[in-house]
């Protein structure tokens, strides 16, 4: 089965916010119970703020009013900037900022069921699914997301499909190569113009293993960490005040714990909220510790996200307009424009994107470090044209 249609931003960013307003998990829930909470004293402040506005116009003024005035528009406006930051479309909106997909993504799309997964084409670029890998299949709204473990996969707009019963038809045949009745080989059309590979400049290859690649993407992360992309200002906010926090929280447990008469679960659970507060704003400095980041390391490996680095040998193409990257049957490029940093280590060599993606090379994939360097330069020359 195939599908051809038309992904426009707008199309993108409606599948986005039927995702993140999605009630699944506990963390959905509190974002909207929170959002509920916080629409109360925003009615509470524009009733207000318009009973006021009556008074004014219709009836007779009196200074007492005035006191209450600040109060309402100031619960209106904190409300309602509270409801805006928990609302679906603006969480969208920054899961779109901070893929930041390049061009070729919003535009002619082509996804096929074939006997390895589900496979989509734009651009110049080819990703596949395994059947394996394709965790949920979500309809609402005349969307169509797949889901994997680290989140959804692909977004299918309404306009990908002609009527109901074909959209039906193709979310029955996901479910059936879920099952195990896998679709047969399918030639994909256009393929052989889409395999058209550019004048490599530098070709690597080389194959990983997950010890070694665990390894090398936590150095990179490491690394990462300390440039200026991972530091941006909230972080470097909270990284101030998660101490100052954390120990205040620390005080005051020690001093309900210490007070005589002793004090009620009331204070201890003020406490409590304090140190947890703390550690939440602590967050981007565990980052600076290696052991944390090959837990999160380990954990995107269990999950999957990793797979298609580990699925078969990988074959990297440079050249003057970007990189060319192929692994295990899928094909993604990036211009040299979205690289931001490179850092060239004992272990490899990492390229660090601006939309805080990752690229790593093992010093394997390099004849020797003067080659690697070579390559470092290589990179460092065409990012900054």
């Amino acid at each position: 089965m195939e599908l051809r249609y038309n992904l426009t931003r707008d199309d993108y960013l409606r599948g986005l916010s039927l995702h993140e307003g999605r009630l699944k998990g506990p963390l959905s829930v509190l974002r909207l119970a929170a959002r509920l909470l916080f629409l109360l004293p925003a009615g509470v402040g524009a009733g207000g703020l318009l009973m006021l506005g009556v008074v004014r116009v219709w009836g007779e003024w009196e200074e007492a009013f005035t006191w209450v005035l600040g109060p309402l528009l100031a619960m209106l406006l904190l409300s309602a900037l509270e409801v805006y930051l928990l609302s679906p479309r603006r969480r969208a909106g920054r899961r779109l900022r901070v893929n930041c997909p390049d061009a070729a993504f919003f535009g002619p799309h082509v996804v096929t069921l074939t006997a390895e997964g589900v496979t989509v084409r734009y651009g110049d670029n080819r990703l596949v699914l395994p059947w394996g890998q394709l965790t949920e299949i979500w309809t609402k709204k005349g969307f169509c997301l797949l889901y994997t473990k680290s989140g959804p996969w692909e977004v299918l707009p309404p306009c990908a499909f002609e009527h109901e019963a074909q959209r039906e038809a193709f979310t029955a045949a996901l479910h059936g190569a879920v099952s195990g009745d896998v679709p047969g080989e399918t030639e994909e059309p256009g393929g052989e113009e889409a395999d058209r590979l550019p004048q490599a400049e530098i070709t690597l290859e080389y194959t990983w293993e997950t010890p070694e690649l665990c390894r090398v993407l936590t150095q990179a992360n490491l690394r990462y960490v300390h440039t200026r992309l991972f530091w941006t200002p909230v972080r470097i906010v909270m990284s101030v005040l998660g101490p100052v926090v954390l120990l205040t929280g620390i005080l005051t447990g020690i001093g309900v714990g210490t007070s005589i008469p002793r004090e009620g679960a009331a204070e201890w659970l003020y406490a409590l909220g304090i140190v947890l507060i703390g550690l939440a704003l602590c967050v981007p400095l565990l980052m600076l510790f290696p052991p944390v980041l090959r837990f999160l390391v380990s954990r995107q490996e269990r999950k999957g996200a990793l797979r298609s680095m580990l699925d078969g040998p990988q074959r990297e193409l440079w050249w003057s307009g970007g990189m060319v990257s192929l692994h295990g049957g899928e094909r993604e490029t990036a211009r040299w424009d979205q690289v931001a940093a490179v850092c060239s280590e004992e272990e490899g060599l990492f390229l660090f994107r601006r939309d805080n993606k990752l690229h790593v090379f093992p010093a394997k994939a390099f004849p020797d470090r003067a080659a690697q360097e070579a390559a470092a330069e290589y990179a460092r020359s065409h990012m900054q044209k």
